[in-house]
């Protein structure tokens, strides 16, 4: 979402740009959408996000969600 707002800010202010930056900022616009497709993955990443799949699982299996006040992911 911040690619298309820079590119609208660069067409307004692109009178107050020298026309030397314009190919860096294209550059590091088409790395950074390379990135993002480069940094996908099939395998879930993050300290919490286990815990998170785990509870997932067992919904699913149970099908239904068993609600757990002791636990951090609790909605009560």
């Amino acid at each position: 979402m911040l690619i298309p707002a820079y590119a609208i800010l660069l067409a307004i202010k692109h009178n107050e740009i020298t026309d030397k930056i314009f190919p860096i900022i294209i550059y590091f616009i088409s790395i950074a959408l390379v990135i993002l497709l480069a940094l996908r993955s099939n395998y879930i990443i993050g300290s919490d996000i286990n815990y998170e799949y785990s509870i997932f699982i067992q919904t699913l299996q149970n099908e239904r969600w068993v609600v757990n006040p002791g636990s951090i992911l609790s909605s009560a």
